[in-house]
């Protein structure tokens, strides 16, 4: 299933202008997560263009993420 369950948009923390390659950039970035479903989940990423909002390229599958219900 494509849809999106959960999202939360960031500029990244350090200008990718000032990215090295080969370099490891890390951030840490918060799910809303009430409402979304229990199961497990892909987390991804994409890339906008600010200018003008347009998705750059597709979405990047990382990890997967079980959501469980709060007790």
């Amino acid at each position: 299933d494509e849809s999106i369950a959960a999202q939360a948009d960031a500029f990244p923390a350090i200008p990718t202008s000032q990215w090295f390659a080969d370099e490891a950039v890390s951030q840490i970035v918060t799910l809303p997560l009430e409402g979304v479903p229990a199961g497990t989940h892909n987390i991804g990423v994409g890339w906008y263009n600010p200018a003008t909002g347009d998705r750059l390229g597709e979405r990047l599958i990382l990890n997967q993420a079980l959501v469980v219900p709060k007790r």
